[in-house]
């Protein structure tokens, strides 16, 4: 879609197991496809955290980013803040929310 808003998914991708997590923080219309492609180059296991349906998925992303700016690690992978992955939650929610799509639930994954 040129020029007009991209609705899809902002996704948090997660490491498991390790004792300093860190997430990831993406877009696509298939999070799940996405983490595919990104654990074929990452030796550290990933899950996907969370998907939150928006009606832009390029401008939400942004906003998460803005909002996660502080934990920056590089590209799009942060740190954990202090409350983890519960406080990387509530940023990301509070951020895109205006990006929001009514018609498909937030998940928790």
């Amino acid at each position: 879609m040129v020029g007009g808003a991209q609705p899809g998914y902002v996704y948090l991708i997660t490491t498991t197991g390790q004792q300093q997590q860190v997430v990831k923080i993406g877009r696509s219309t298939d999070p799940d496809a996405r983490r595919t492609q990104l654990q074929v180059g990452n030796h550290l296991p990933l899950e996907v955290s969370n998907k939150y349906p928006v009606n832009d998925m390029v401008k939400a992303e942004a906003a998460a980013h803005h909002a996660m700016r502080n934990y920056l690690i590089r590209g799009e992978w942060y740190n954990f803040p202090p409350g983890g992955i519960t406080s990387v939650r509530q940023i990301v929610s509070r951020a895109i929310g205006r990006y929001h799509r009514d018609d498909i639930p937030r998940k928790n994954v």
